[in-house]
């Protein structure tokens, strides 16, 4: 679990005006939460923001940030062969030719260098 997934899992559960700061990753329990975020209360007379770590400013439970959290990483890995896939299958273009002359051949099957091919990137990167 990396922070930019942290800080997403945060964002989607307070309010947009919020203003926070969080560091490290994954947080091992609430109390290590706790240590790590807080929420801004305020601006002092010279403009420096004031945090304060209370629970009960938060917004959501520890429950509700692990929940959101597993929920992200779950959406992440979920897209994840998406992103692979995308790297290795031929250009749309040679796609296209390869259908073309599947076609014209009159071998528009599994055979065909169209099929072989994109099957071999669906089978090398499976949905998970």
């Amino acid at each position: 679990m990396n922070y930019p997934i942290l800080y997403r899992a945060i964002k989607s559960l307070v309010s947009s005006s919020v203003e926070f700061y969080c560091h490290g990753g994954k947080p091992t329990s609430k109390e290590d939460f706790s240590q790590r975020f807080a929420i801004c209360t305020g601006v002092d007379s010279v403009g420096t923001g004031q945090f304060s770590n209370e629970e009960s400013l938060w917004g959501f439970t520890y429950q509700q940030l692990t929940q959101k959290i597993a929920e992200i990483e779950a959406s992440d890995i979920a897209l994840l062969y998406q992103e692979k896939r995308l790297e290795k299958y031929p250009l749309i273009g040679d796609q296209l030719d390869m259908l073309w002359h599947a076609i014209d051949n009159g071998t528009l099957n599994k055979t065909s260098d169209f099929y072989t091919a994109i099957k071999a990137v669906k089978d090398a990167h499976p949905k998970e």
